[in-house]
């Protein structure tokens, strides 16, 4: 299975875990755990938003044919989950990741199509969070040359995502339908490397978003790769300023 924690003011909420079609929430302090049924299939992904009050959850797709589900929670006192809506994937084989942006209105999902190409979606879900209404598909873009192993929405500016992926770190701008891209420039670093695994350094509390222009911040970011190394980069220049021999095996998060 695969689980991650929900934070409400910079502490664990509850955390939530996913065992084959289970989800399941546990509260830190008293150690009660609840289940939820509702995926007909195995949960390949789990996400929850970064003001601790939703959770994303993705089923696979089924051999008959029936697509990816995503199903979106909300995250009620005591860990108590209720889900607010489903969203079929009709276009997409697999799910391989999804990401709430600072704000909980817009969700992003990568994932492969069934003609083998990955797709990089992002939805406007700020009807479903607010009670009013239906998520719906506001960009895609097709990806077919550039791996993406993970996503990321920037804390810096609105609807700027990062990615990375086999031998690439991107920047996209969600504009008009589409999701144009820009690559960092790796050089030998790129050369049989796998990238797995993103985080901003900036404030996470008291403010959705950290402008870059704000005095103070350094506005720096941080890649893992599958070699145990970090690579330090600048957001406003998108480029590589450090790289670091951490550990002998995948960096497989980060905190920062």
């Amino acid at each position: 299975g695969n689980g991650v924690s929900a934070r409400r003011d910079g502490f664990v909420s509850c955390a939530l875990c996913a065992s084959s079609m289970t989800l399941a929430t546990v509260d830190p302090q008293t150690g009660e755990q609840k289940c939820y049924f509702g995926h007909s299939h195995s949960v390949d992904v789990l996400q929850s938003s970064s003001d601790g009050m939703w959770a994303a959850s993705v089923q696979s797709a089924a051999e008959g044919g029936a697509a990816p589900l995503l199903r979106i929670w909300h995250i009620g006192e005591g860990g108590i989950l209720h889900c607010v809506s489903v969203l079929p994937c009709p276009a997409l084989a697999s799910v391989h990741a999804a990401e709430f942006d600072q704000e909980v209105k817009h969700i992003a999902l990568v994932g492969v199509d069934r003609q083998g190409r990955q797709q990089l979606r992002v939805w406007d879900v700020s009807r479903v969070v607010s009670g009013g209404g239906d998520a719906s598909l506001l960009a895609r873009q097709l990806s077919p040359d550039w791996d993406i192993q993970c996503l990321k929405f920037s804390p810096f500016e609105r609807m700027q995502l990062v990615t990375c992926g086999k031998e690439n770190i991107r920047f996209w701008r969600v504009k008009e339908g589409h999701i144009p891209g820009r690559s960092v420039v790796l050089n030998s670093l790129a050369k049989q490397a796998t990238f797995t695994c993103i985080a901003f350094e900036f404030n996470k509390l008291g403010r959705p978003y950290t402008p870059p222009d704000t005095p103070g911040v350094q506005q720096r970011m941080f890649v893992g790769t599958s070699k145990g190394k970090l690579l330090q980069l600048s957001y406003i220049d998108q480029s590589v300023q450090a790289v670091f021999s951490l550990h002998d095996d995948a960096i497989t998060d980060i905190c920062a």
